[in-house]
């Protein structure tokens, strides 16, 4: 019984998979905001798992990377689901993410710093080939307890260009 339970959901994956996309992008962020204080521009790259329904509507799971930031080295790895809304005949899209951020460095001696909620809306363009073009805005929530200095909660807000890839 086991045995037949792993393989119903193994072959419901690979079934499931054969009508999945998968998306690979690099963004250019502009400049972000830190609760009040602004970090440089910087790279991101991101890779989506998308399932399509019907012509307009997928939804699927991703990760995104940005690369640490200026001197504050600010760099975080959210994971997220992913909800895709598209206008297919003229090719325009609007996108959602929702996920947990992971703040993924912390360089700094005697503090403690966990991730957040992560929230990104964007609209795009899909070209027929599946080229694509996005601009969105996202938000990554973190908290922070530097020892002796302060604590409390904040987050990391940009606004990014990206072009990307739709296998």
């Amino acid at each position: 019984m086991k045995k037949t339970i792993i393989a119903v959901f193994v072959l419901s994956f690979v079934v499931s998979s054969a009508f999945a996309k998968i998306s690979v992008k690099g963004t250019y962020d502009f400049n972000g905001d830190d609760d009040g204080y602004k970090t440089d521009s910087g790279l991101s790259l991101s890779g989506e798992y998308l399932w399509t329904f019907g012509r307009v509507v997928s939804i699927g799971v991703g990760a995104e990377y940005l690369l640490p930031r200026d001197a504050t080295d600010i760099s975080f790895l959210p994971i997220y689901t992913t909800a895709k809304f598209k206008i297919p005949a003229v090719g325009l899209y609007g996108k959602l993410n929702l996920g947990y951020s992971i703040l993924a460095n912390n360089d700094i001696p005697d503090s403690s710093v966990t991730g957040g909620v992560y929230i990104s809306e964007a609209i795009g363009y899909e070209l027929p080939l599946g080229l694509f073009f996005e601009l969105g805005y996202a938000t990554y929530s973190y908290s922070y307890d530097y020892k002796a200095i302060a604590s409390g909660s904040t987050s990391y807000t940009k606004m990014y260009l990206g072009v990307g890839y739709l296998f």
